[in-house]
C-alpha cells in the first residue's frame, strides 16, 4: 500500500456572548459526524491563513488566530485505491470575529454553538475532543 503524507489545519474557534464563552463545532452531513473545522493546505497557504480560510468556510465566521494549540496524526486507508493518507492536523485558537452573513459551504450542514462546560460526548473523535479541551482550557484562562 503506498502512502501519502497530508497536512491540514483547523480552529477550535470561540466567542463570548454576554461574559460566557462560546465554542462552535460542525455536522458534516457526507461523513455523518460531529467535529471541529479543517481542512487541505492549499499550495502557497500557511497554517495559520489555512486554518482561517476553512473555519470561515466551515462556520460562517470571519476569526482572528490568537495561538498555535497544538497538531495530531492520524491515518485513513482507501482500500479501493490502496493508499494509506498519514495526516497532521495543526490547530489554533481562534476568536469569532462575528457571521460573514454567507451560506455554509458544500460540506457543513449545521454548526453548534456550546457554552465551554458543556458536554461535549457527542463528538465523533477522540482526538478533536482532545484538542477542544485544550482550546478550552485556554479560553478559560483568557
Amino acid at each position: 500500500m503506498k502512502i501519502k503524507k497530508e497536512l491540514s489545519a483547523g480552529g477550535v474557534l470561540f466567542k463570548e456572548v454576554d461574559g460566557e464563552y462560546y465554542v462552535a463545532v460542525i455536522h458534516r452531513s457526507k461523513q455523518n459526524d460531529w467535529t471541529l473545522p479543517k481542512g487541505h493546505v492549499e499550495p502557497g497557504e500557511s497554517l495559520e491563513d489555512t486554518a482561517l480560510r476553512e473555519v470561515e468556510e466551515e462556520t460562517n465566521n470571519k476569526a482572528v488566530v490568537l495561538k498555535k494549540i497544538g497538531s495530531f496524526s492520524y491515518s485513513v486507508e482507501d482500500k479501493e485505491k490502496d493508499i494509506t493518507y498519514k495526516r497532521t492536523v495543526h490547530w489554533f485558537l481562534m476568536k469569532s470575529k462575528g457571521d460573514n452573513s454567507h451560506k455554509l459551504n458544500f460540506e457543513t450542514d449545521q454548526v453548534r454553538w456550546l457554552k465551554v462546560d458543556e458536554d461535549f460526548s457527542f463528538m465523533n473523535y477522540a482526538n478533536d475532543k482532545s484538542i477542544l479541551g485544550q482550546g478550552i482550557k485556554l479560553i478559560n484562562n483568557l
